[in-house]
């Protein structure tokens, strides 16, 4: 119920007794959170399910958890039960996807939230990767299709195909990402906000133009070589529009893939023009900036589109990292002496907060991001001084 929460429409959350959707979804992840803490599954697989759906909340003030806390107990009950060990290759199963659910989450959190990867590099072989062209779909049965009713046309066969094409190609994404993690960031110590010492990830004094080149050329591959089938095209191309539509759901997805490919080759472009290595030129610089900018338009434009077809609450948890990345980048040209810069500057700020409102019933983590917002107009107008 937690996990379906997500994509009920407010009206329903109102009609069930709660005040909003975000309402319900406090009260689904409480009695998630009390049947974990009472450990009533005594299944480990499920427990790591369960785990990973509970990141998807992230409330504010005290006592609340972040998703890196609930992935790392996800991640250690993985380990306990040596999820990884036992994973066959040649085969794609139950734990497969599973694995690959904390791989891919670990990549994104620690872009997010500048925390170290958890699964090292290493632990993903070449078989491995490749295991996953053996998946196969299986069907549902007959009540559980009846049950879900019209909801049911995503368990069809081309449908889980699709979605599973959608699954490698994050995971593909994934690969690329930890190896951009690995050679543009390092693990240290560093002091945060209120005064703690704590270990994250912070940006390498002096990255090589070779680590760079390696980075653009498995992003650049990752984007040639995706299928068709996969491709993000505008929500207004759309046949069928009513959200419970299959298409609706497959392009959301489409859109994420695409989104967090956008946000990659904008970290990687200002890794790229701010390298210490005294090889880069003024013009070099002012090309890799001026490619950011058009990234972070590409990904607000993307943004829009949702917004104005309402699909913009159908997007996954994980998009709340991708707005606070773009809002970041875009930060710097708000005070810029270009007016077209500036003007597009302003335009990605305010997207990125309207999208930040629209997703805070569902992801209470995309407070953040207005916070950014807040602090960054506030920056711009005299109104808050460092």
């Amino acid at each position: 119920m937690l996990a379906g929460s997500a994509f009920i429409e407010q009206d329903t959350a109102v009609k069930a007794g709660f005040s909003s959707r975000k309402a319900l979804r406090r009260t689904l992840f409480g009695r998630a959170k009390l049947l974990y803490e009472f450990e009533t599954e005594p299944d480990a697989y499920t427990q790591i399910q369960a785990l990973l759906l509970m990141m998807q909340w992230h409330g504010s003030g005290g006592g609340h958890k972040d998703p890196t806390y609930w992935f790392d107990l996800a991640y250690s009950t993985a380990e306990r039960v040596g999820l990884l060990a036992s994973l066959e290759t040649g085969s794609f199963s139950h734990r497969h996807r599973l694995w690959w659910c904390l791989y891919v989450r670990d990549r994104i959190l620690s872009l997010g939230f500048r925390r170290p990867l958890r699964i090292p590099n290493s632990d993903v072989t070449m078989s491995l990767l490749e295991s996953t062209q053996y998946y196969s779909s299986e069907p549902y049965h007959d009540l559980v299709l009846i049950m879900l009713g019209d909801s049911s046309a995503m368990l069809n066969w081309e449908n889980q195909e699709r979605m599973m094409l959608l699954f490698i190609q994050e995971i593909k994404l994934a690969h690329c990402l930890g190896v951009m993690i690995n050679l543009l960031y390092q693990d240290a110590w560093s002091t945060s906000q209120s005064g703690d010492c704590e270990y994250s990830m912070v940006s390498r004094s002096n990255v090589s133009q070779a680590a760079i080149t390696e980075c653009e050329q498995l992003l650049k591959t990752w984007i040639q070589n995706l299928p068709a089938p996969a491709h993000y095209f505008p929500p207004s191309l759309l046949h069928d529009c009513h959200t419970e539509s299959p298409e609706i759901v497959l392009l959301v997805h489409q859109a994420f893939l695409y989104l967090l490919h956008l946000t990659a080759m904008s970290i990687l472009y200002h890794a790229a023009s701010s390298a210490g290595d005294g090889l880069q030129t003024t013009f070099v610089s002012e090309m890799l900036v001026s490619e950011m900018r058009c990234l972070t338009l590409q990904v607000t434009e993307i943004i829009n589109e949702l917004h104005d077809c309402k699909m913009l609450h159908f997007l996954p948890g994980s998009t709340v990292t991708i707005l606070s990345i773009i809002l970041e980048a875009s930060v710097p040209d708000l005070k810029g002496s270009d007016n077209i810069v500036r003007m597009q500057a302003m335009s990605n700020l305010y997207a990125c907060e309207e999208a930040a409102g629209r997703l805070l019933q569902t992801y209470p983590a995309a407070e953040i991001v207005l916070s950014q917002a807040q602090n960054a107009r506030g920056h711009l107008l005299g109104l808050i001084t460092t």
